[in-house]
């Protein structure tokens, strides 16, 4: 719930500042034109009415193309198909944010 929505600058919530670090470098190659932002702003209102919470992706190394080809397919979804995708793509976020952290600190630790 506190996650922000793909393309969003800022969160509907207040998120720690390690989860803003997170989000902001896991969203930072997501370059976005105007019609680009219309269309995943769209498509995340469509996504929370037929599911009930926001599009979830592991966008680390997506761009806007295909981040928005994946929120159009999986609007097509079943709600336990897109549940299993959720799950995944949470499992994925969860790895890649522990990978960032251990290296953070093997950094420091050097």
């Amino acid at each position: 719930a506190t996650h922000p929505r793909i393309g969003e600058k800022k969160a509907q919530t207040v998120l720690s500042e390690k989860e803003q670090a997170f989000s902001h470098q896991e969203q930072s190659a997501i370059k976005q034109s105007t019609e680009t932002q219309h269309a995943l702003l769209q498509g995340n209102i469509a996504y929370e009415k037929k599911f009930g919470h926001i599009f979830l992706i592991r966008a680390m190394g997506l761009d806007q193309t295909e981040i928005l080809q994946a929120l159009k397919y999986r609007l097509l979804n079943d709600p336990e198909t897109e549940q299993r995708i959720v799950k995944q793509q949470l499992g994925e976020i969860a790895m890649l944010r522990l990978n960032q952290e251990l290296s953070e600190n093997e950094s420091l630790n050097d």
